[in-house]
């Protein structure tokens, strides 16, 4: 920055002597800043042991036990090593006794460690490094306005990797953490004018002069189309605005981590592309006012039609308008959550609502699990019971050992449902359908339903169980009125089987 000064007269020494204080003082911050990042740099000469998305892992073959790991495609990318150097061929290139390092991926994704690779020994040795938080991937910068990251385009703006970090890696490495996947609170965005202006302190944390703030877990990025940095910050609740008038930002709840979204299934998947994006929405009252994102989602919810009538505004706040009333869900509640969602035909930006639970029938639920529990080892024994005694297994036997697979494996899967309760997901991708709305007045309230074919089944077996109990009746007792409810049960029978 350039600061011009008027001097005259007497004053002439005073101003010159306060420009060489403000130079020293930015001069100092700049020193500070770029210290900072020298202490994060990695200065043994090493080479990167697989290709840029490729991560070591534990080799699920084990054809070769005094190597047991191998490259693989890197799918959740929350860390990144920045370096120049990277190994010809792994673990072909460790013969020319040349270790290497990368980042190491274990049993769960969410396991990522930093390992060095011994090239006489071929030991893994694991390292604790310090990092440099950054908000996106290494080839993005940062959206404000979308809450996501950008793929920049060649020759028409530049990362901050390549404007601040890249000096640093003359044969060195800076090891990167990507994104905020980690907080699970409140995740705040504030814009700075320049790089310098992020005062580092020795603690590792961060001070933001012109927001008046002090970050201790917090990212860094450049913002896309300009020449301005953001600082995202994990911050509690208190940030978030209460009232209409009141300080604060608005926070609005979303279901997936920063870098996640709901992609081809219920889990969610890692992808930097998609954010936060409220434009172009009729429902969001202020669509162009900064907003903070409340993480770490943990209630069962569900996704809701896009007719329905609601509103969020600006202090995200999700007002839904039901048949006779208003339904009021701060962001900060854990009651609703939005995400982007790609699968299937459903796509775009999706409004999702937890689930209440009703405490009241917990005990009932209890019960009812307990019993069918005892009902299905009852079952078991009678199955058990038929299939040991030869002599019991005649035409009514046999019937009724199916009537009661049926009953078995249709309480058996209720049992699973009551103990492991899952709205969505695996368990409702068996199912006939997840969710059915018990009333349009409480649309919130949703209950799962089972659409198997065990209970019909065991339905078709006890009326065979009844056809040949009155057919063994009608042989040791003749009489026309035997006969009679015989014709009668053979024709209820064929109509039940008649296809539908």
């Amino acid at each position: 920055r350039q600061f011009k000064f008027r001097c005259g007269g007497d004053k002439c020494w005073n101003c010159a002597m306060l420009r060489l204080h403000v130079i020293a003082v930015c001069v100092t911050y700049l020193h500070y800043s770029n210290a900072f990042i020298e202490q994060l740099v990695y200065k043994n000469q090493v080479p990167k042991c697989c290709s840029e998305g490729e991560a070591l892992a534990l080799d699920p073959n084990g054809n070769n036990p005094s190597l047991p790991y191998q490259c693989t495609f890197d799918v959740n990318r929350t860390s990144h090593i920045l370096i120049n150097e990277t190994l010809s061929s792994f673990p072909w290139g460790l013969s020319e006794r040349v270790s290497c390092i990368d980042n190491f991926i274990g049993e769960y994704p969410a396991e990522r460690r930093v390992a060095m690779v011994n090239a006489e020994t071929f030991e893994m040795n694991f390292l604790r490094l310090r990092q440099f938080s950054k908000c996106c991937p290494v080839d993005k910068a940062y959206d404000a306005m979308t809450h996501g990251c950008v793929l920049l385009e060649n020759g028409t703006d530049t990362s901050l990797v390549e404007d601040i970090l890249y000096d640093y890696l003359d044969k060195h490495l800076i090891y990167l953490n990507i994104g905020m996947s980690h907080c699970k609170s409140v995740l705040a965005d504030y814009e700075v004018p320049s790089f310098d202006d992020i005062l580092y302190q020795s603690d590792g944390s961060v001070t933001l002069e012109n927001h008046n703030k002090n970050l201790n877990n917090y990212c860094i990025d450049k913002v896309f189309g300009g020449d301005t940095f953001i600082v995202r910050g994990c911050e509690d609740f208190s940030v978030c605005k209460k009232q209409e008038n009141g300080t604060g930002v608005g926070c609005i709840a979303k279901c997936c981590d920063d870098g996640y979204y709901y992609k081809e299934g219920s889990k969610c998947r890692f992808d930097f592309s998609t954010g936060m994006n409220l434009f172009n929405d009729s429902k969001v009252i202020s669509p162009y006012e900064p907003f903070a994102i409340v993480q770490g989602h943990n209630c069962t919810h569900y996704i809701v039609d896009v007719d329905w009538n609601y509103t969020l505004d600006r202090m995200g706040f999700l007002n839904l308008y039901l048949d006779d009333e208003i339904e009021q869900h701060p962001g900060i509640e854990n009651q609703y959550c939005f995400e982007e969602v790609d699968i299937g035909a459903t796509k775009g930006r999706r409004l999702f609502l937890c689930f209440k639970e009703d405490t009241n029938e917990a005990i009932k639920f209890q019960i009812y699990r307990i019993f069918l529990v005892f009902s299905c080892v009852f079952l078991i024994l009678t199955l058990v019971g038929y299939i040991c005694l030869p002599e019991m297994q005649n035409l009514h036997g046999k019937t009724l050992m199916c009537h009661c697979g049926s009953l078995l494996v249709a309480f058996i899967i209720l049992a699973v449902l009551q103990f492991f309760p899952k709205h969505e997901g695996a368990y409702c991708k068996t199912m006939d359908r997840c969710v059915s709305m018990e009333s349009i007045k409480k649309r919130e309230r949703g209950r799962g339903f089972y659409g198997t074919a065990c209970i019909p089944g065991r339905y078709h077996w006890s009326s065979r169980c009844r056809h040949s109990l009155f057919r063994s009746l009608n042989r040791r007792y003749p009489n026309p009125w035997n006969r009679l409810h015989q014709r009668w049960e053979t024709f209820l029978v064929s109509l039940k089987n008649q296809p539908t």
